[in-house]
């Protein structure tokens, strides 16, 4: 890293004011995110040792280098006074956990692991979106671990804790999003797209992960949801669209590999390279292959095969999950307020899969 602070900071700057970097500053952006590799392969190393043991076998784990366009639209677009340097995610690591109180029994075992190469930068809360969910409706908890340089350059990663609830939320908004072209997980759209998402995030928390669970607060959520006139038009859409099959042969593999992934409309490719970090070959080949106009919307992320449509469900369209999740909680819903379920059903009758639909004409709620 024979660059400065300054340097990076121009180049950000230029970033911010959409001006085209020169084949130097490219070399030199390429390069600062192509050194995040060093604090990912030790956290992976260090995540991965932990959950070596049976009582953590459930947990989805996967990691990612920060997609080009993703930081320049974070520094241009989203962050005003965004740069390189303050960035916390161009590294990441996604953990997720069948519910919050294994999630934070996982997360104090990092928590209590001390390495003297890199520290945490973050207050213990000040990114837990559980306690305190954002504006959209978004969950989880994020914690930011820095390791610096000898030419002083702070390297940062972020750790990303979800419960499977959480985690299918969350794609849902980006399947949303990439498919109907929206901004809704950045919190932009129209006032009904996002009092859509935050009430089906409030409903599937208080069904699935609040630990004091209250009928009544969740009825209360679902006739907001049932006045939303647009609601139906949400689901329907979100509905229609085509999940994309995994190769059955990737699916297999049970090794942690580098996999790149690029989407584009129906069409998925992914490249596998038969690494267990990251390495200068994977990462130039991403940097190689963002530069082609052929893949559109490529990162390069690593996890085992079994879980790669798991951990990255938007990149599959894969919707199921989350649609299923809100039927179970519908279901849930019914069988505590029957009557008062079956007349919202009238209305929002839409959100019921076709079974309980048929139930319904039938009078049997």
């Amino acid at each position: 890293m024979d660059y400065s602070k300054s340097k990076l900071d121009k180049i950000a700057s230029k970033i911010r004011h959409k001006k085209d970097l020169t084949k130097a500053e490219s070399l030199i952006f390429e390069d600062f995110r192509k050194n995040h590799s060093k604090i990912l392969n030790s956290f992976q190393t260090l995540i991965r040792r932990k959950l070596d043991r049976p009582k953590w076998k459930t947990v989805i784990f996967a990691q990612r280098l920060k997609k080009r366009n993703t930081i320049f639209d974070k520094i241009s677009h989203r962050h005003n006074g965004m740069d390189l340097l303050r960035m916390n995610d161009i590294a990441g690591c996604r953990l997720i956990f069948n519910n919050i109180q294994e999630l934070n029994t996982f997360r104090q075992v990092i928590l209590d692991t001390n390495n003297r190469s890199y520290k945490r930068c973050n207050e213990l809360d000040k990114y837990d979106y559980i306690q305190k969910p954002r504006d959209t409706g978004y969950r989880g908890i994020h914690d930011i671990y820095e390791e610096i340089t000898e030419n002083n350059i702070k390297l940062k990663i972020e750790i990303q804790y979800r419960t499977k609830v959480q985690h299918y939320w969350a794609t849902a908004c980006e399947i949303w999003d990439s498919n109907f072209n929206k901004r809704s997980k950045f919190g932009e759209g129209n006032k009904g797209e996002k009092l859509f998402f935050k009430l089906i995030s409030d409903f599937l928390n208080y069904s699935f992960d609040e630990e004091d669970y209250c009928p009544k607060k969740n009825l209360r959520i679902f006739k907001r949801i049932v006045k939303l006139k647009k609601s139906i038009t949400y689901l329907t859409r979100l509905r229609t669209i085509e999940k994309i099959k995994i190769d059955k042969k990737i699916k297999k593999n049970i090794l942690f590999n580098n996999f790149l992934l690029d989407k584009w409309s129906l069409d998925l490719k992914i490249e596998q390279i038969k690494q267990q970090k990251f390495n200068d070959k994977s990462i130039n080949t991403y940097n190689d292959l963002e530069k082609s106009s052929e893949y559109s919307d490529i990162v390069l992320v690593m996890t085992e095969g079994k879980d790669l449509n798991r951990a990255y469900n938007n990149y599959f369209n894969d919707i199921n999950s989350f649609l299923k999740k809100i039927n179970t909680a519908l279901l849930k819903i019914k069988n505590e307020y029957p009557v008062r379920f079956f007349i919202y059903s009238l209305i929002f009758c839409n959100l019921l899969e076709r079974d309980d639909l048929k139930n319904l004409k039938r009078g049997k709620f």
